[in-house]
């Protein structure tokens, strides 16, 4: 955290130095004003200005076009520089683009409420959901980037968050087992929760689809996954794509899917899909070092 020494009142403010220094509010609050910078609503400098008084809990009451207030803007410019750190920059197209850093994965947002029902989210980096879970919300995820359409985006909500299980369902012979306080994932009732999830607001829809993708920036990314023993797993070396392989929707976890229910390894497909996805993650990377073993005795 960045502290600010405030001298007229004596006191110290916090400002997040970092994006997985959030809490709750200066994340609804980054994705609320990351849609209207988006939509060219408001410049970055402005963007910036209103991530400042928000994360610091400010009111505007100075009249900034009076002298004795310029101090104040000065100030308020100052700080506001401090958000520069949670993006990057790329070259696009011969111009200077501002990326949002994806580090969002830590779970902020673990219940949202819609008419009266709570529907309850996955845990941080996605790690109670399974596999077919993931399969789906990754598909969801990459539609609605290419095509900005909002019924995508209420189905990959509607993925990941779902009402809180039932007491002594017989269609989960796990409940007693599972930590997870959601029902069991079912892709015939997405549509379903899909229609109630519509009325979230955007900041909050926006919101989560940022938590969504910076679990899988981390997934495609984690190289030292700590899974006990002193063992860690690279997960990365799923998602990289090899020479002249072509970029395909989903990353080919569909097909991923139907190949390891032929192995018989977790059962059908049904099975498989019913996996936790770090548990299939970790079969797919043994299956990958066995693979690469067999190419290095053939050479």
């Amino acid at each position: 955290m960045n502290s600010i020494e405030v001298v007229e009142t004596n006191t110290i403010l916090e400002f997040p130095e970092h994006g997985t220094e959030f809490n709750k509010a200066q994340f609804l609050s980054l994705s609320k004003n990351m849609l209207l910078y988006n939509a060219g609503v408001i410049t970055f400098q402005q963007f910036k200005i209103n991530l400042t008084y928000e994360f610091l809990g400010m009111v505007r009451t100075a009249d900034i076009s009076k002298e004795q207030n310029f101090q104040v803007v000065e100030n308020i410019a100052a700080i506001s520089k401090l958000v520069e750190a949670y993006f990057t920059e790329e070259k696009q197209e011969g111009k200077t683009v501002k990326i949002l850093e994806m580090v969002y994965y830590t779970q902020l947002l673990p219940k949202i409420k819609v008419d009266g029902v709570v529907f309850h989210g996955p845990d941080s980096a996605l790690f109670n959901t399974v596999f077919g879970e993931y399969i789906q919300a990754l598909t969801m995820f990459t539609d609605y980037s290419a095509t900005a359409n909002e019924d995508i985006l209420d189905r990959l909500i509607a993925t990941l968050y779902r009402p809180e299980r039932a007491v002594n369902d017989p269609d989960d012979q796990e409940q007693e087992y599972s930590k997870d306080p959601r029902r069991k994932f079912n892709p015939e009732l997405t549509d379903h929760y899909a229609q109630r999830l519509k009325k979230l607001s955007p900041n909050v829809k926006y919101a989560i689809y940022l938590f969504f993708a910076s679990c899988q920036h981390f997934i495609a990314n984690t190289t030292d996954l700590d899974i006990g023993g002193g063992n860690q797993l690279d997960i990365s070396i799923l998602f990289k794509k090899q020479a002249g392989a072509k970029t395909s929707k989903g990353l080919g976890m569909v097909g991923t899917l139907y190949s390891i229910a032929e192995t018989k390894v977790f059962g059908n497909v049904k099975d498989v899909a019913g996996q936790n996805t770090y548990d299939v993650f970790a079969y797919l990377v043994d299956q990958n070092h066995k693979m690469e073993e067999l190419k290095k005795k053939k050479k």
